[in-house]
């Protein structure tokens, strides 16, 4: 049985609009708390068997969809959202003065119900390469809070000139927004390829629990 693709999936929406189209531009004074939130969350599926290759198998029917076809053995979604963008005009500038970035994880893994039957050596392999599981999902959760945090920054140092009526703040909020999150999908993508390489980790204890009995 071969689970060298669709091992691991993520699933990334952006609710990123372009706040600019609602907002209004106006005199202030005092600077608004901004503020990055993350939340995290885990879900479980439910697996059997008492081998290697019979587990793989009930991973492959029951894990989260990936893609059109095939099941993940994990995931993570992330939902990245942008609100309460307040803006201002200082001078001739128009500035953000404050915006909330909320990172939404939801992370999703398989649970092994059947383990209390299976052998001392099937249980070791499916532990060992279930923390790999782990990592590998976590990992893509710290590049998702690592773009939240950037996209906050980002967004705070927008300007447009009041000169042009604000009307290019617009253009380079979406033209920023749309390079970072360019940026992001392909570091996670790099990740992933690095993760998929024959010699990677979490592959070779892949290949040992596939072959426990």
């Amino acid at each position: 049985m071969n689970l060298t693709h669709k091992t691991f999936s993520q699933t990334i929406v952006f609710g990123i609009a372009l706040i600019v189209a609602t907002t209004s531009f106006v005199l202030i004074s005092d600077s608004a708390e901004a503020k990055v939130r993350f939340s995290e969350r885990t879900k479980y599926y439910t697996v059997t068997g008492t081998s290697g290759a019979k587990v793989a198998r009930s991973m492959l029917q029951k894990g989260p969809k990936a893609g059109r076809t095939g099941h993940a053995i994990a995931t993570t979604q992330t939902r990245v959202r942008v609100r309460n963008l307040k803006a201002a005009i200082e001078g001739r500038r128009c500035v953000v003065k404050s915006v909330d970035v909320y990172v939404d994880l939801v992370y999703t893994f398989p649970r092994w119900v059947s383990a209390n039957k299976a052998s001392p050596k099937v249980r070791r392999a499916w532990e060992q390469f279930y923390k790999q599981v782990e990592r590998h999902e976590f990992v893509h959760g710290r590049i998702s809070r690592d773009f939240g945090r950037d996209l906050h920054k980002k967004l705070l140092q927008l300007s447009g000139r009041v000169s042009n009526k604000c009307a290019d703040f617009g253009k380079r909020q979406a033209k920023r927004i749309n390079q970072m999150r360019t940026a992001y999908i392909k570091r996670q993508l790099r990740f992933d390829r690095r993760e998929a390489r024959a010699s990677a980790r979490v592959r070779r204890l892949q290949r040992i629990f596939l072959r426990s009995q």
